[in-house]
């Protein structure tokens, strides 16, 4: 009885350690540029509201290369990206099992770039996010790969505990989000703090149910 309660207890212990690990959406939606011009798109919605955070656009990587999906764009001055060296907009190649985390050097202002697209693996490579709401930080990764000339974004996770590290890679199995399944969602500031409203539910940035 013993061991079957302490195996209960590592099974409970690991599901809320690997809990927070959420899919954020990559895919087409609702982006509002900076002078306001609202189109869909392809991107990143960080907080899978129907609203893009991050664009991503065909474009030119900082060497020079044509390339599509290479691009970034994003108005919201709350997204930094995981940077290369001191280059501000060149966003830097993650492997597995790196950590993002305060100590990340992070930078960025409203644009980013791929270094050279065929520094990116044709399996898997990885770059960084950081994206802070109300005085909170959400670290986040995205998958990535190449075909030929063109970045292929796979997957995109965050930590959806505040100022939390995220390890790169720790996508641990994780049901990913698509625009054409998500619900009727809407951003919803309440005393100066966002929620998410989702079918008449209203939740906090880390998933949690507040009424």
């Amino acid at each position: 009885m013993k061991k079957i309660s302490f195996l209960v207890m590592l099974l409970l212990v690991a599901s809320f350690t690997f809990a927070q690990v959420t899919p954020a959406t990559l895919g087409q939606g609702n982006y509002t540029d900076w002078s306001g011009n609202t189109t869909t798109v392809y991107g990143i919605d960080f907080n899978n509201d129907g609203n893009l955070e991050i664009a991503i656009k065909d474009g030119y990587d900082f060497s020079g290369n044509a390339c599509g999906k290479s691009s970034l764009e994003y108005s919201d001055s709350k997204i930094q990206l995981v940077i290369d060296g001191d280059s501000w907009d060149v966003l830097r190649l993650l492997n597995a099992g790196d950590v993002i985390n305060s100590s990340t050097a992070t930078g960025g202002y409203g644009d980013g770039y791929i270094n050279d697209i065929n520094e990116i693996s044709t399996t898997a490579s990885y770059v960084g996010f950081k994206y802070t709401v109300s005085g909170q930080s959400y670290y986040s990764f995205a998958k990535i790969h190449r075909e030929g000339n063109n970045v292929v974004w796979d997957k995109v996770y965050y930590n959806a505990t505040p100022n939390a590290a995220i390890t790169v890679g720790a996508n641990v199995g994780i049901q990913d989000r698509n625009m054409e399944n998500a619900s009727t969602t809407r951003k919803v500031v309440i005393n100066g703090v966002v929620y998410i409203e989702r079918n008449g539910d209203l939740y906090d940035f880390t998933g949690r149910r507040v009424k």
